[in-house]
């Protein structure tokens, strides 16, 4: 199943909002932002479209396991690390080997 979330950038910050899960204002940090920028190669764009799931599928990339971490987990894609806290396990009780996961500019709101 492809799970999707809105993410919204304030300033250098990313954010995402699920209500259906009770999250609000969640901050991405310690390199997802880099890895937003790397896939989407624009540093200027202010909301994305984030899909992802524990299969492949047309037009994602593939997201390596590195290490659990605080709880949460760290993906690597070229090079590039990414903790995903612990909200994580919200939408992936267990982390997968391979995330596959498209990052795409959005439209304006949330």
């Amino acid at each position: 199943m492809i799970q999707k979330i809105r993410t919204y950038r304030e300033g250098d910050q990313w954010f995402f909002d699920d209500r259906a899960k009770g999250i609000e204002h969640e901050e991405f940090i310690e390199g997802v932002p880099e890895l937003f920028y790397l896939v989407t190669g624009d540093p200027a764009v202010e909301h994305l479209d984030l899909e992802f799931s524990t299969e492949p599928f047309d037009g994602a990339i593939a997201l390596r396991f590195v290490r659990d971490e605080l709880d949460g987990v760290v993906y690597e894609y070229e090079g590039q690390e990414g903790w995903l806290c612990p909200v994580f396990r919200e939408y992936l009780k267990e982390a997968p080997r391979v995330l596959c996961a498209s990052v795409r500019a959005a439209m304006a709101g949330r």
